[in-house]
């Protein structure tokens, strides 16, 4: 969401130093339960790219998230061969 951080969770310096360590833990939960390390990539937005109003508490609950997308291999990697 886009509120600061209250005074008295001071724990992370702002809503993007937030965002970013929720990823990360769920970078690093990802990578404990088996994916390879390689294989994971995280990014943290902070109070940018909002999928709802964050006049609301419903809105801000939908925005503090963790997006997970899988991205398929590049069709020469999957059949063995190499990138030209």
């Amino acid at each position: 969401d886009d509120r600061p951080i209250q005074q008295g969770n001071r724990r992370f310096a702002d809503n993007l130093e937030l965002s970013a360590q929720r990823a990360l833990t769920v970078t690093r939960a990802l990578i404990e339960e088996g994916l390879p390390p390689a294989q994971v990539f995280s990014a943290a937005f902070g109070p940018e790219q909002p999928v709802a109003s964050n006049d609301a508490e419903e809105g801000r609950a939908l925005n503090r998230r963790v997006e997970i997308a899988p991205v398929p291999k590049a069709r020469a990697d999957q059949e063995g061969g190499s990138r030209e």
